[in-house]
């Protein structure tokens, strides 16, 4: 999920050029690294100074500067899965979300709510981090039972994986993604939306909320990728045979996913357009559930999501008639040698 930047569009030329080239064959845009939630300040910015974030954005009297979104620093798995998770300590007083949590959602939804006040709303996304996050806060999520101790059986961990998974098939893939669970104690990490904090808030397997102020995990699990063209004499296959061979031997593929409707061309974005757009990469992915679909990344200018899938969610996608096509992700371009350029 996980995640694995915005170019500077010129020439009107350019941007015509790149969208007859989506339109020909599904871009495979490479990962950007997650960003999330930092702390809250301990004490609110006075009602009466407004409060901007990074790209100038004004933002409601009373919000705290630190609930700005800062880069974070990613670090192995396994690493961040020792670092495990601090006890929820506040669920006696604030109850089991805490409200830094819906303070970081609300300043969410003023952002959406604010994209054409913005110099350049394109900014305000991308000071958030992905845009497959605009909307989400980075969130721990406890879940029944104790957290400081570690499972160090393969029964306890399958008890704990099997705890994690309950939780996941209960939110779609579009309530929470980007998400990261413990091998072996009962607690997630992820993304969350508004909507998938109310499921999480009802689900009595759940029993805290809160953000997260650690480095990101990054994804462990083993990557493959398509190499040269994914169209097979000359057609786009819904489902290229490459994602098939990487089932076979993996339970889940980080795969690129392109869905059916208009493209828009990063020169004629506007928050309207990028609305519509997410609107139609919903509707495919709430037909998922977080268990079978991890996104990661979501489309510039094109209607496309990568994701972990699992191949029960391979299998609802390659059913599904908003789905174009679905290939492997593009490899990571290769470090420039000294001296040379771009």
């Amino acid at each position: 999920m996980n995640a694995k930047a915005v170019g500077i569009w010129g020439l009107a030329a350019l941007s015509v050029a790149l969208c007859s080239w989506a339109l020909a064959e599904p871009p495979m845009p490479q990962s950007r690294p997650a960003r999330a939630p930092g702390r809250p300040a301990t004490q609110p910015a006075p009602p009466s100074q407004p409060v901007l974030n990074a790209v100038g954005v004004e933002l409601p009297p009373g919000t705290p500067p630190e609930l700005e979104i800062r880069g974070r620093e990613s670090v192995p798995a396994a690493e961040r899965g020792a670092m495990g998770v601090p006890e929820p300590t506040w669920v006696k007083k604030e109850g089991k979300v805490h409200p830094d949590v819906r303070r970081a959602l609300a300043r969410q939804d003023y952002l959406d709510k604010n994209l054409e006040r913005a110099p350049d709303w394109v900014d305000v996304i991308d000071g958030e981090g992905p845009e497959a996050f605009f909307g989400y806060v980075y969130v721990v999520v406890y879940l029944e039972g104790g957290v400081k101790e570690k499972a160090t059986t393969s029964a306890g961990r399958g008890a704990i994986r099997q705890l994690q998974d309950s939780v996941l098939s209960k939110l779609t893939a579009v309530d929470f993604r980007g998400w990261f669970r413990f091998p072996d104690r009962p607690a997630l990490l992820g993304y969350v939306n508004e909507a998938g904090l109310k499921k999480l808030a009802d689900n009595k397997d759940v029993r805290a909320i809160g953000l997260d102020d650690k480095p990101y995990p990054e994804a462990d699990q083993e990557q493959v990728y398509q190499h040269g063209s994914a169209k097979i004499n000359g057609v786009l296959p819904k489902v290229h045979p490459a994602v098939e061979q990487a089932f076979e031997r993996l339970p889940e593929v980080l795969v690129a996913v392109s869905i059916e409707g208009p493209d828009v061309c990063m020169g004629d974005r506007t928050p309207s357009t990028f609305r519509r757009g997410r609107a139609l990469d919903d509707r495919v992915l709430g037909r998922l559930s977080a268990l079978e679909a991890n996104v990661t990344s979501l489309g510039d200018d094109v209607l496309f999501f990568e994701g972990w899938l699992t191949k029960a969610g391979l299998s609802k996608l390659a059913n599904d008639r908003d789905v174009k096509a679905m290939q492997l992700p593009a490899p990571p371009p290769r470090p420039l040698e000294p001296g040379k350029q771009p």
